[in-house]
C-alpha cells in the first residue's frame, strides 16, 4: 500500500499498529503533520522503553515531527543520558523493569537540573486507578498503548507550551520578588530617615516646623504610593 501523503513520515515496522481505541481524547490540541510540520516547535525527548519494537516505532513517529529522539532502554540508563543530554520532555514507559516510569518520574524530579522536565507516561495497564496513581506520583501527562501518531506529537506539543509558561513564570516571580525586596528597602529607609526629622524637629520651637514636617509626610507617602504603583517589566516574549 502506498503511503499516505497527508502522514508523510515512516511506517512503523510489520506488526506494530498505531489506533485511537482507548487513546484518552485531545480535542484541543490535534497534531497534524501536514498543516503544522514547518510551525512546529521542536524538542529534545528522551524516549525510554525496553521493548524495542515499540522502542523503534514511537521513535520513528517522533522523528517524523522533527524532534530529537534521545533512547534509553530502562530507568538507569535514562537517568544518566538525561544528566549529559538535558531533554526537555521524557516520554517513558510506565511497566519497567527495576525502575517503573513512575520511579523514574520522581528520580528525575529530585535530580538538580532535572527537576522540570516535563514527564509523559506511556502504558498498555487499564483503569482509571492506573492513570491517577501516575499523575499524583508527579508524572505531567499520560497515553495508552497501543500509541496514536497523532496524540503522541499533539502531546508533546502541549508539553512543550507548558514548559514555556513555566519558564515565563519563573522569571516572572523572580521580578516580582525582586521589586518587593527593592521596595521593602527604600521604604524602610524613608521611614528611617522620617523618624530621625521627626525627632530632630521635636528639638525645636520654630514656628515652622509643623509645615515642614507635614510637607515631608506628604512627600513619604506619595513616594510609597510611586513605588506602588510600578509597572513590572514583561515577561519574555513566547516567541
Amino acid at each position: 500500500m502506498p503511503p499516505d501523503p497527508r502522514f508523510p513520515f515512516p511506517e512503523p515496522e510489520a506488526g506494530v499498529t498505531f489506533s485511537a481505541k482507548g487513546a484518552p481524547a485531545l480535542a484541543a490540541a490535534r497534531y497534524h503533520p501536514g498543516r503544522d510540520r514547518d510551525t512546529t516547535a521542536m524538542a529534545k525527548i528522551m524516549l525510554v522503553e525496553d521493548e524495542d519494537i515499540q522502542r523503534r516505532a514511537m521513535e520513528a513517529i517522533l522523528k517524523s515531527g522533527g524532534h530529537e529522539v534521545l533512547l534509553a532502554g530502562n530507568g538507569a540508563q535514562a537517568i544518566l543520558v538525561a544528566k549529559d543530554k538535558n531533554p526537555e520532555i521524557v516520554v517513558s514507559d510506565l511497566a519497567m523493569p527495576k525502575i517503573t516510569g513512575t520511579e523514574l518520574c520522581q528520580k528525575m524530579r529530585a535530580t538538580p537540573g532535572l527537576e522540570s522536565v516535563y514527564f509523559i507516561v506511556v502504558t498498555a495497564q487499564e483503569g482509571e486507578n492506573v492513570k491517577l496513581e501516575s499523575l499524583l506520583s508527579g508524572t505531567d501527562d499520560f497515553i495508552r498503548k497501543p500509541v496514536q501518531k497523532d496524540d503522541l506529537l499533539g502531546r508533546v506539543q502541549i508539553g512543550l507550551r507548558i514548559r514555556k509558561l513555566r519558564e515565563r513564570n519563573s522569571v516572572l516571580s523572580a521580578q516580582t520578588s525582586a521589586y518587593q525586596k527593592t521596595q521593602d528597602t527604600l521604604v524602610g529607609a524613608l521611614d528611617l530617615a522620617i523618624r530621625g526629622i521627626e525627632d530632630s524637629v521635636m528639638q525645636l520651637n520654630a514656628s515652622d516646623t509643623n509645615q515642614a514636617l507635614n510637607a515631608l509626610r506628604l512627600a513619604h507617602e506619595g513616594i510609597r504610593n510611586s513605588l506602588a504603583s510600578v509597572v513590572l517589566p514583561e515577561p519574555p516574549s513566547r516567541e
